[in-house]
């Protein structure tokens, strides 16, 4: 080999080194930045008055998604939860539990107020059948009924 293969070969060398570091250098940037923000968003939600590591506080800050600024955050906790900044803690536990607490009431009566649907007794559509319809429509509701029971019975 030359002395010029060498050099060549050297600065190779040199460049994937400089690659490498780079891409460890970025890593570590990036874990950092990661941490640090973190860490601003615990003293964010601290500064409005809501702890991030319990209860209302813990749920908005795993949501919030928003820039690190006590004005955008008081904004966003208004108009997505009706919490005030700089509130007691407490009271915005409270706020969020009568959220839950209505949440729960429309639910449940959305499922009151639902019908079933295709839950309805088969052998009772075969009865109104037979009683209400014509001798042909219940010939063929007995036949399908009877066709059905062997599928299931196979399964």
């Amino acid at each position: 080999m030359s002395k010029e293969d060498i050099k060549e070969t050297e600065e190779i060398a040199e460049d994937s080194k400089g690659e490498e570091s780079f891409r460890d250098y970025t890593k570590r940037l990036e874990k950092e930045n990661k941490e640090l923000r973190s860490f601003a968003k615990t003293n964010l939600f601290k500064e409005v008055g809501l702890d991030p590591s319990q209860g209302t506080g813990k749920m908005a800050a795993d949501l919030y998604n928003g820039k690190l600024d006590s004005g955008e955050l008081s904004t966003w906790l208004a108009e997505t939860y009706g919490i005030q900044a700089d509130q007691n803690v407490n009271l915005n536990d409270t706020v969020a539990a009568e959220k839950i607490v209505d949440s729960d009431a429309k639910l449940e009566t959305l499922q009151q107020q639902s019908a079933s649907i295709g839950e309805e007794d088969p052998m009772a559509l075969l009865n109104e059948i037979v009683e209400k319809g014509t001798p042909e429509e219940s010939i063929r509701a007995k036949m399908y009924m009877s066709e059905r029971l062997k599928k299931e019975n196979k399964q």
